[in-house]
C-alpha cells in the first residue's frame, strides 16, 4: 500500500533532465510554432479561412497531438493499428461540424491512449493544450482592448 502511494506521488514529480528537454519539451514547442507559422503563411497569402478561431486552434493543436501519438506508438505496431482504428471510427462515424471539433475528438482519444502507455506524456499533452487554449483567449481579450481582432468569424462559428 505504501509503495502505491509513493508511486502515485512519483507520477507527478517533474524531472527535467537533459533528455526530457531534448526529446519532449523542445519538440512540443517546435511543433506548435511550426503549425502557427503555417497558419500565418496562409493568412499572408490571403487565405482568409485560416483566420477563424477554429482553424487557428486546429493549426496549433493538431501538430502537437500528432507528435504525441507518434511518440507513444513509435515501438508498438498493435498500438499503432489500434490508434488508426480509433481515429478512423471517430472520423467516419461522427458528423463533424467543423475541423476544430474533430481536432478535439482526436485530442481526447490521444490523451486516453497515451494515458495507458505513458501517463506523463498524457499529462504533458493535456497541460500544453490547456495552455494553448487559455493563451489564445487571453491574447484575444488583450487585443480587443485595442480594437484589434486576431480572428475572423465565419457565419456558423460560435453557434450551437
Amino acid at each position: 500500500m505504501i509503495e502505491i502511494v509513493f508511486d502515485f506521488f512519483d507520477l507527478f514529480s517533474i524531472n527535467l533532465s537533459r533528455s526530457t528537454i531534448i526529446f519532449w519539451i523542445i519538440p512540443c514547442f517546435t511543433t506548435i510554432f511550426l503549425g502557427l507559422l503555417l497558419r500565418i503563411s496562409l493568412s499572408f497569402c490571403n487565405q482568409n479561412w485560416v483566420s477563424t478561431y477554429h482553424a487557428t486552434m486546429s493549426f496549433v493543436m493538431l501538430p502537437l497531438i500528432a507528435f504525441t501519438i507518434t511518440k507513444v506508438i513509435a515501438g508498438s505496431i498493435p498500438l499503432a493499428l489500434g490508434m488508426v482504428g480509433a481515429l478512423s471510427i471517430v472520423r467516419f462515424r461522427h458528423p463533424v461540424r467543423n475541423a476544430f471539433e474533430l481536432v478535439m475528438y482526436f485530442a481526447l482519444i490521444t490523451i486516453g491512449i497515451t494515458s495507458s502507455v505513458n501517463i506523463k506524456f498524457a499529462i504533458g499533452l493535456t497541460l500544453l493544450l490547456v495552455l494553448i487554449i487559455f493563451s489564445s483567449r487571453i491574447l484575444d481579450i488583450l487585443l480587443k482592448k485595442y480594437n484589434k481582432n486576431i480572428y475572423s468569424f465565419s457565419f456558423s462559428e460560435g453557434q450551437l
